[in-house]
């Protein structure tokens, strides 16, 4: 039961995105996306947030809140030392940048739920022009956390190596924390490739593909027996 501490359910349609600007936001879920570019799909983590900051704003002449509204980012599942997951991730737990490469295949993505971290935030229009989206440009530390919700909605999914495992290539360093919006995807791949080229994550993705096949044929295998 969540009981009273909870964010408001929406039962409209299309929500007015909150205004530019720094939040708190916990980390309320996290799941495995599939998308498709180019041709290719690609497993990513996303994540949802709820902003915890009780800030008023106005809509059709009628008050609203941030408190509880969802933001959404998604990551490429690259856990090298300049990938945005790991920036991310660094934020919330510093250990990771200490982890074996083994660690860090196996880290498990709930351990970030529930977790507070300071973001910024922006109103981006799509590119079509008809809609404006919220995005979240950067992650950093939170210094005064604010009053979290004890009971997270949905069923958080439990991130495996066998079923989702991060990507653990060696990279040059680099601390660019620079998160994805879930409503930019395309964007924001373009983006990515800025960091590392096409043919790198084309390299990473088939390696993902081949360690995908040999967990499945060895479950195949086992089922057999």
């Amino acid at each position: 039961m969540i009981g009273e501490n909870r964010p408001k359910i929406g039962t409209g349609g299309d929500f007015e995105p909150i205004p530019s600007g720094k939040y708190t936001l916990q980390v309320a879920d996290v799941d495995v996306v599939t998308s498709a570019y180019k041709g290719v799909e690609t497993d990513k983590f996303k994540f949802t947030f709820f902003v915890l900051d009780d800030v008023k704003f106005t809509v059709d002449e009628k008050e609203q809140t941030t408190r509880g509204r969802k933001l959404w980012s998604r990551f490429s599942m690259y856990l090298t030392p300049r990938s945005f997951l790991t920036g991310f991730i660094k934020v919330l737990d510093p250990s990771v940048l200490d982890m074996s490469v083994e660690a860090k295949e196996n880290y498990n993505m709930d351990s970030l739920i529930g977790k507070q971290v300071t973001s910024l935030v922006d109103r981006k229009p799509s590119k079509d022009g008809t809609t404006i989206w919220n995005n979240v440009t950067s992650f950093e530390k939170c210094e005064t956390e604010l009053e979290g919700f004890t009971d997270l909605p949905g069923d958080p999914v439990v991130i495996t190596k066998e079923s989702s495992p991060a990507s653990v290539p060696t990279e040059a360093p680099s601390d660019e924390v620079k998160p994805e919006s879930a409503d930019e995807f395309i964007d924001s791949l373009e983006k990515e490739n800025d960091v590392m080229s096409e043919e790198e994550i084309k390299k990473e993705e088939e390696k993902l593909a081949k360690a995908k096949k040999r967990i499945a044929d060895a479950k195949a295998k086992a089922a057999k027996k």
